[in-house]
């Protein structure tokens, strides 16, 4: 996916204005491939444009002005080892029979 965000964001510009303009995603990726201006599949075009739609209506103007959100990793609390769940260790019942559970089923 690395490769293909490269080649999105050089032709970023030409990709919105030909989307603003009413061409479909389609037809946009199948231009840019015969042109060899691009190598990603349509799936991964669609990816990156609807992942930059998104990321813009997210925004707020208080976030845009001076001040740039992170990853979801940046904005979660760290918790100290002790303040983590815990979750119970699992045990195999090796006692069950599972003939006579599957003939309940």
């Amino acid at each position: 996916m690395g490769l293909c965000k490269v080649e999105f964001l050089v032709l970023r510009e030409r990709i919105e204005a030909r989307l603003k303009a009413g061409y479909p995603i389609a037809y946009v990726h199948k231009e840019l491939t015969e042109e060899g201006a691009i190598t990603m599949s349509s799936r991964s075009l669609y990816r990156l444009i609807s992942g930059f739609k998104q990321r813009r209506e997210d925004r707020t103007p208080s976030q845009t002005a001076g001040k740039e959100t992170g990853p979801l990793q940046s904005r979660l609390p760290i918790l100290k080892k002790s303040e983590r769940p815990r979750f119970a260790k699992f045990v195999l019942d090796t006692t069950v029979d599972v003939e006579e559970l599957m003939s309940k089923a």
